[in-house]
């Protein structure tokens, strides 16, 4: 939760577009800000920031065989969208980059579509130790929540 908010508070403040980014086979974790290009460059790449993060061992990616997503979050249980392989002026416009998952904010803080700049409320991590499942999911507002559910029960409660 704390990268994700992290990446948020970081577009806004370096009026640009951040994102949480998800190694789900890697089992990793970082923030990228987006560098814009500068006269006469033009294009602009995603930089990492403090470095990437491993989760803890026995902790995954995923949600196992829960088939139903917190309530009033999103519409079908899955991780945020593929991070892009950007390069160019703007961010959004690369291929998806295969077992990754990307919560993309722009510089107000929102979270976006990456590829069209809109505002999204699908956002969702999901992590699990083997007995529990932990998401933080976030709204097009920019509100995070986590929750928490037993592995295999989708009683989801918010933490």
């Amino acid at each position: 939760m704390a990268q994700v908010l992290l990446a948020k508070m970081r577009a806004a403040s370096d009026f640009t577009q951040t994102r949480a980014y998800f190694d789900t086979s890697g089992q990793t974790f970082r923030i990228d800000v987006w560098n814009k290009p500068v006269s006469p460059a033009t294009s602009g790449s995603w930089v990492t920031e403090g470095g990437t993060h491993n989760l803890s061992s026995g902790v995954t990616f995923g949600y196992g065989t829960l088939t139903s997503p917190p309530p009033n979050t999103q519409a079908s249980l899955a991780q945020a969208p593929a991070c892009r392989n950007d390069s160019g002026a703007s961010p959004g416009t690369g291929t998806a980059i295969a077992n990754t998952a990307c919560i993309v904010f722009n510089s107000r803080g929102i979270p976006i579509v990456d590829s069209t700049g809109a505002p999204t409320a699908s956002d969702a991590i999901y992590i699990s130790d083997g007995a529990t499942v932990y998401a933080v999911t976030i709204i097009a507002t920019g509100m995070a929540s986590t929750w928490s559910t037993p592995l295999g029960s989708p009683s989801w409660t918010q933490r």
